[in-house]
């Protein structure tokens, strides 16, 4: 019997926002049942599908580059806890563009993405002082942003090297989005899908809900390796 081990540790420097990450829920089905087998099969759900809402984009081919374009905007309502003092009933509208190139290779990969967050029309009087603190989302954008309203800037979201093949050993170097609980994907489809929707994004990750999202300065190390038992 063999015992497939895979390690991965990552060394991380730096955030730049906080959040949380949506993710989606697929139903649960049952395979049509023709006879007595199949009957006691169809007993047992089958696996969920991922759903189209939480898959990657698609990437654009140029060449030898991959061009990745992702654009994501909403309207955000909040009616906060209602204290003594302070705004805890506003709007606000955010905008998040993302652009990136790479190139997947045999031995490396590389990519580069830039990042545009809009926070347009944040209360200024929804940060009160404690024990109230900031009512709401709109709040911390406030305080985080230097006590600006509206806020617009540019910064290099992604920009790192993936060394393949180095023996039994990957290592990822720069600034990338990070998943705690997601370094490996499970061959079984069910435990997949649990991973995916319940132990992913729990501790470290871009917390993809927030309106700048997080990456990461530093170094991941992974190890795929075999041990034989008899």
């Amino acid at each position: 019997m063999k015992l497939r081990i895979i390690l991965s540790s990552a060394v991380l420097f730096s955030a730049t926002m906080f959040g949380q990450q949506s993710s989606s829920i697929a139903k649960l089905e049952a395979a049509p049942a023709t006879d007595p087998a199949a009957a006691r099969a169809s007993a047992a759900p089958v696996p969920p599908s991922p759903s189209p809402a939480s898959a990657p984009s698609a990437k654009h081919k140029l060449g030898p580059l991959e061009i990745s374009v992702n654009w994501r905007t909403r309207a955000e309502g909040w009616n906060w806890f209602q204290g003594d003092a302070g705004n805890s009933d506003y709007g606000f509208w955010n905008s998040l563009l993302r652009v990136g190139i790479g190139q997947t290779g045999e031995r490396f990969d590389w990519f580069v993405e830039g990042e545009q967050p809009s926070i347009l029309g944040l209360p200024n009087d929804a940060v009160v002082p404690a024990p109230q603190g900031q009512l709401g989302l709109g709040g911390s954008y406030y305080a985080a942003n230097n006590n600006h309203t509206n806020e617009a800037n540019g910064f290099v979201k992604q920009a790192f090297v993936n060394f393949k093949h180095l023996g039994p050993a990957g290592l990822k170097v720069g600034r990338f989005e990070y998943f705690d609980g997601g370094e490996v994907k499970p061959s079984d489809p069910l435990l997949a899908t649990v991973v995916q929707t319940r132990i992913m994004h729990r501790l470290v990750s871009n917390f993809g809900f927030s309106a700048v999202q997080r990456a990461f300065d530093g170094v991941q190390l992974s190890m795929n390796s075999r041990i034989a038992f008899r």
